[in-house]
């Protein structure tokens, strides 16, 4: 069974705590467009991804979609504290190398930079329902187990 432990470290500013509360759980993972090229993490960028266990869809920014020049395989719409949005969805292979990770998913592609967000992707129920996820809020760690 693979884990992959997350979590911050209580520095002179800011605690662990606050930071889980400002942040959230976050873990670092690699998306790239779908391929059966063998995956070579050294030539992808990882990127921080906020474990959302209220989402019922990956999300990934805008931008890194528009960078890889990618086509949407779907538009739709989903529902969110702003309400409901209508946004397209790509298909891009998600890849978590300390969980042995690599699976073809759906992303929706939002504008998570113009909202100053300290994250690149949100990975939600499709996501988390492979695998255990434990919090302790109190002291800003956490650990998926899979």
């Amino acid at each position: 069974m693979a884990t992959l432990p997350f979590g911050y470290s209580s520095n002179a500013v800011h605690s662990a705590l606050d930071q889980m509360i400002v942040g959230g759980p976050m873990i670092e993972a690699f998306v790239r467009k779908y391929s059966h090229d063998p995956i070579d993490v050294t030539v992808l960028t990882a990127l921080p991804a906020l474990l959302d266990t209220g989402a019922g869809v990956n999300v990934i920014e805008k931008s890194v979609v528009a960078a890889m020049g990618l086509t949407p395989i779907d538009r739709q719409p989903i529902f969110g504290v702003s309400g409901q949005v209508t946004v397209e969805f790509y298909r891009l292979q998600l890849i978590v190398p300390p969980l042995n990770y690599a699976r073809i998913g759906k992303f929706a592609a939002l504008d998570l930079q113009s909202q100053q967000r300290p994250y690149a992707v949100i990975l939600g129920r499709p996501f988390l329902s492979r695998f255990r996820l434990a919090i302790d809020g109190r002291a800003g760690l956490g650990q998926l187990d899979g």
